[in-house]
């Protein structure tokens, strides 16, 4: 009896620990996946390099070559990995990491036996002075467009709900750029697979090709290896005792306007330097009929309005305004105070007393994300303005002028709106201190039909700051 105990309660823990691994890695490899796809995307319009932003191919290629380093460091445990900390220079402990592979500019030192490193995913480029994108559907990483969520009403040959992907790695909700359109996609797939059996090569061809796709060991079935049992013959065809359980990993990230930014914070680097604009535009007025936006003739991924800034006196809520500088009933936005906003925020104009809007140190020179203002009479409360989305604008202070007919001063200031490089039909995609989901309270305390004017106007207004999510 303790015989027959013994032999059962161990077959269950092994079925456990087995499954177990399996999910451990299961697990690992979808978080490697999803932040790789979401830290690629967000890049896609930026660039460190003047190259980087002049050539489409250059930046894409870049962005990819920066970001495959997060799709290994979750497997950082299973390399021996030791680290050595470094005091860094913001009184955090800094790290830098190296694989198997090769030094990777991380925040980890990591030391690990070349045979057991975690493969490095392919880029689905051809490398070269100018490198040539491949972009194939069964790549490690993939530009393309998301199409939707469920396949269900998409059935196959026998009748039933058909695959979202298919062994050719083709899929129902995602579709593959043109290699020339890659750098503009509004969506990245990323992949990870274990299809290589020890001593074998990959179950399909598809996998493992140079500059494309890239593989990993199966996972050996430890425990069923050790069955009495007689297995398959391993050279007839895929056996699991002898090859090993095959994983794969997938993520889609695509692009959604964003629903939160932050103040800038030029103290955390560059990239976080660009934050909420100290001013916003009507929404109406941002790709609207009146359209007062103009070519700037110096750079076509650029357009421009010079603005000045009068004191109404309270007119529609709003004691100071941004105004068309050819055309007085063009009334263009609003001096806000530069801190976090969301959509759904009420927005407070500034007052005359509030602050000295006719200072250059008012107006800075950086980039900025503008909420876009949705303008609603709110009975009870009168006409208020709400945050409808984020638009990317930068502003230049001009200085002081003198209306000739009263001698009145006000400011001037030159309003550009920047569009993504060589994609002036793209929205742009903010690389950070924007977020596409709301990280803490929702706008909940809005009227339902207020609300559902603000996501309406959030949805159909173009060229919106976009953040990355993931949606697969």
């Amino acid at each position: 009896m303790v015989a027959m105990v013994i032999l059962v309660v161990l077959g269950t823990v092994a079925v456990v620990i087995e499954l177990g691994l399996v999910r451990l890695s299961r697990e690992r490899m979808q978080d490697a996946v999803e932040a790789t796809a979401l830290e690629i995307l967000r890049e896609r319009d930026f660039g460190t390099t003047p190259a980087e932003l002049s050539e489409p191919a250059i930046r894409d290629f870049q962005r990819r070559q920066r970001n495959k380093q997060y799709f290994s460091l979750p497997f950082a445990e299973n390399l021996g990995a030791g680290m050595t900390p470094e005091d860094s220079a913001f009184g955090a402990v800094n790290l830098e990491v190296t694989l198997g592979q090769g030094e990777v500019p991380l925040y980890n030192r990591i030391e690990t036996e070349p045979d057991r490193s975690v493969p490095e995913l392919e880029l689905n480029y051809e490398p070269g002075p100018l490198p040539v994108a491949r972009n194939e559907l069964h790549g490690d990483i993939v530009s393309g467009g998301f199409s939707g969520h469920s396949p269900g009403g998409i059935l196959g040959a026998d009748g039933n709900p058909s695959h979202v992907q298919g062994p050719d790695y083709g899929r129902v909700d995602f579709s593959a750029a043109a290699p020339s359109d890659a750098p503009f996609a509004s969506a990245v797939l990323v992949r990870a697979r274990r299809t290589q059996p020890h001593g074998y090569d990959p179950l399909s061809p598809l996998d493992s090709q140079d500059h494309i796709s890239s593989t990993g060991w199966t996972l050996p079935i430890t425990f069923g290896a050790g069955s009495p049992f007689k297995g398959e013959d391993p050279e007839a065809g895929y056996s699991l005792r002898h090859h090993g359980l095959p994983l794969h990993a997938t993520a889609i990230a695509a692009a959604s306007p964003a629903l939160r930014v932050g103040a800038p914070h030029p103290e955390w680097g560059p990239e976080w330097a660009v934050g909420v604009a100290p001013f916003g535009v009507i929404s109406f007025l941002w790709d609207g009929l009146l359209a007062p936006w103009v070519p700037d003739p110096a750079d076509p991924d650029f357009e421009f309005v010079t603005v000045k800034i009068q004191d109404f006196g309270g007119v529609g809520g709003a004691p100071l305004e941004l105004v068309d500088i050819n055309n007085d009933s063009q009334r263009l936005g609003l001096p806000i105070l530069r801190i976090e906003h969301r959509v759904g925020d009420r927005i407070i104009p500034y007052t005359t007393s509030a602050i000295d809007y006719l200072s250059p140190d008012f107006w800075d020179e950086e980039d900025g994300f503008a909420p876009l203002l949705y303008f609603k009479h709110v009975p009870g409360q009168g006409f208020q303005w709400y945050v409808a989305g984020f638009v990317r604008v930068s502003s230049e202070y001009l200085g002081i002028f003198s209306d000739e007919g009263t001698g009145d001063e006000y400011g001037q200031v030159k309003l550009t709106r920047r569009k993504p490089p060589q994609a002036p039909e793209q929205p742009f995609i903010a690389p950070r201190n924007a977020s596409a989901v709301f990280d803490g309270q929702h706008a909940w305390d809005l009227p339902e039909d207020l609300w559902a004017e603000i996501l309406a106007t959030l949805k159909t207004t173009p060229n919106l700051v976009q953040a990355p999510i993931l949606v697969r």
